[in-house]
């Protein structure tokens, strides 16, 4: 599911549904988790990884929609502006002569 402007893209392999009937009140929805599916999802987007502090992430948003049902997209946001920020830096590292990065700041080492 290809995500335009205003399009959500939906993480495959996730499934996320209203409360049943008489659930407790502490109970936000229930879910299903398809291994494979994510899995082959995760392998197919590797553009929708971010780092974070120590391992890699999808970052994600649940939605509750009009009608009441809930999703989970990605959120699309978080992965533009990572993929922007080191892009951006990427771009500004200065380089030397020899096609190493300069070091921009006074320090000797």
């Amino acid at each position: 599911m290809t995500n335009e402007k205003n399009q959500k893209t939906y993480i495959q392999g996730i499934r996320i549904f209203k409360p049943f009937d008489g659930a407790p009140d502490f109970v936000i929805g229930n879910m299903a988790i398809n291994p494979e599916e994510l899995a082959a999802w995760i392998l197919a987007n590797p553009s929708y990884t971010i780092e974070g502090k120590d391992r890699k992430t999808i970052p994600a948003q649940v939605i509750r929609q009009r009608d009441g049902n809930i999703t989970i997209t990605l959120d699309q946001w978080k992965v533009d502006n990572y993929h922007k920020t080191k892009k951006e830096a990427a771009n500004s590292q200065e380089v030397a002569i020899d096609g190493t990065p300069e070091k921009t700041d006074d320090l000797p080492f």
